[in-house]
């Protein structure tokens, strides 16, 4: 039972990195994780507790840019929870290590099915930038656009668009985020890349 449990929890976890079901993953890990604890867990609530801050971590990570550092603090915290809650931690080991492999298994499968890392998923802009949406495609070098002021009509992250005079623009921001009709400069050009900042008012 230990390792079915921890099999579909890492499963689930698995199924939110790598795939847009993100709410099912997450309760079928935190469902799974919930009736190990009071089937075949002995531990305290502190422990539990633990157990429960490094899932929440791993929900968390899927929303802020990290590069990973809340996940995997997050699977630390959570193989630690299920080592102090178990009565066998050898054994508990020794089956977390099984159900991490059948987990790392069904992710190879997913990646090979063309299912694609999902953390930060939120910082990437997902809209195609065609020119049947209004936007323009670079056909020519914009050297000329070196030092032009214009306007953000999209959100850069880093990837948007930019209002320079009547032309609207296929830009890329300086490395973070700006948002919507921000005022920004065009400090270097790249053959067909517009690189941009924000004017700070």
């Amino acid at each position: 039972m230990e390792l079915m449990l921890l099999t579909v929890a890492f499963i689930g976890i698995v199924i939110v990195l790598l795939t847009k079901y993100v709410w099912q993953g997450s309760v079928l890990t935190v469902a799974s994780f919930l009736i190990y604890f009071f089937i075949e867990a002995s531990g305290s609530w502190e422990y539990f507790l633990v157990l429960l801050v490094g899932l929440m971590l791993l929900i968390l990570e899927l929303f802020l840019p990290s590069f990973g550092a809340v996940g995997i603090i997050g699977i630390a915290m959570t193989l630690l929870g299920i080592h102090m809650t178990s009565d066998n931690p050898t054994l508990t080991l020794l089956n977390a290590s099984y159900a991490l492999c059948i987990a790392l298994g069904v992710a190879v499968f997913l990646w090979k099915m063309g299912c694609r890392f999902q953390l930060g998923r939120g910082l990437v802009l997902n809209q195609s930038l065609t020119s049947d949406k209004g936007f323009q495609s670079f056909q020519q070098d914009y050297a000329q656009y070196l030092n032009t002021v214009g306007v953000t009509m999209t959100s850069l992250r880093p990837v948007g668009r930019a209002r320079f005079g009547d032309e609207e623009l296929e830009v890329l921001s300086s490395g973070k985020m700006i948002e919507s009709h921000k005022d920004v400069v065009v400090y270097k050009v790249e053959g067909s890349k517009l690189f941009v900042r924000e004017i700070q008012k």
